[in-house]
């Protein structure tokens, strides 16, 4: 708890103390409902052998104390062990992978049961865990686990088949209506279940770029995301390449495999999966280049903007 306090007095403090404290550990919450019971047993003696007669400043204070007590045990038992895990659960937006539907700093609320009893559609602003292999290394825990949640917009569910194609993204075949999107579509993309010679990726379903515009290596879809962002159920462990490189950096392995991708028909994503990509697609790093998520890591709908106070509206 001091170490939360101790944020307020730092810059861009107040939001860093709410997102931290929105996600507060369920050990930690756990410890401040048991401290604070004990507390209040220590005191609950005083208050009720303490004579009417007996009754000053000091009983007035203890029962203060104590009733304070109740409502912290009561707020923390509904909040983070009820709403938290089973209703609502607030996030800080910490990129503009989301410009201009949702903004760097805006806190919004999501939707956690809405996906007990439904499933993501094409459309949806998802809250979700992404795959250990997305994230930067300041984002992963000591157990090799994200510490980090990331927010896009759902843009294909199992069964869709999507491509970008000529700055188009398509659905199925049909020109989907982006209204919500900024910037660009500046560089094609599929996706592939790989059936080709590199044993590891077999049966793999791989985000496949290509045709990046005025960007290095845009004919390399071998480059660091693709090394790491494997697709649904890809071992991250096993990467080719380590880096963007130029077409004459490529070993003929690589070569073959930038082939036989490039070639390769786009799938469908399989079922229980989902294709997430930010608003901002110039600016967004997403399941374009890292793949699919799994049903089981998506976390709630985001549902509305609360904070800052002249952005609070409904999330579309």
């Amino acid at each position: 708890m001091n170490a939360l306090l101790a944020q307020l007095g730092e810059p861009g403090g107040f939001e860093v103390f709410i997102d931290n404290l929105a996600r507060t550990p369920l050990s930690k919450v756990v410890l401040f409902v048991g401290v604070c019971t004990v507390l209040r047993l220590a005191v609950f003696p005083y208050l009720t052998k303490t004579e009417p007669h007996r009754r000053g400043g000091a009983y007035r204070a203890a029962r203060f104390f104590n009733e304070g007590l109740d409502a912290l045990i009561y707020a923390a038992v509904v909040v983070f062990l009820l709403i938290r895990p089973f209703g609502i659960q607030a996030f800080r937006i910490p990129s503009g992978s989301m410009k201009d539907t949702l903004l760097e700093n805006d806190f919004i609320i999501a939707n956690k049961a809405v996906y007990r009893y439904t499933s993501p559609k094409s459309g949806d602003i998802v809250v979700f865990r992404p795959p250990a292999f997305a994230c930067q290394p300041n984002q992963i825990d000591e157990d090799g686990e994200p510490k980090v949640d990331f927010i896009k917009r759902c843009i294909g569910v199992g069964g869709d088949l999507i491509e970008i194609r000529a700055g188009t993204l398509y659905r199925n075949g049909e020109p989907a209506q982006e209204t919500y999107r900024r910037g660009e579509n500046t560089f094609d993309f599929k996706l592939v279940q790989y059936d080709g010679t590199y044993e590891a990726w077999k049966g793999k379903f791989i985000p496949v770029i290509n045709d990046f515009h005025g960007m290095p290596n845009y004919r390399s879809p071998i480059a660091k995301p693709f090394a790491v962002g494997l697709g649904a159920g890809a071992n991250p462990n096993e990467p080719i390449g380590s880096d963007w490189k130029s077409p004459d950096e490529l070993s003929e392995q690589e070569r073959r495999l930038i082939d036989e991708l490039e070639s390769a028909p786009p799938a469908r994503i399989p079922p229980g999966h989902y294709l997430m990509i930010g608003d901002n697609r110039q600016e967004s790093f997403d399941g374009r280049f890292w793949g699919l998520v799994r049903e089981q890591d998506i976390i709630g709908r985001s549902e509305f903007i609360w904070l800052p106070i002249k952005r609070i509206g409904k999330t579309r």
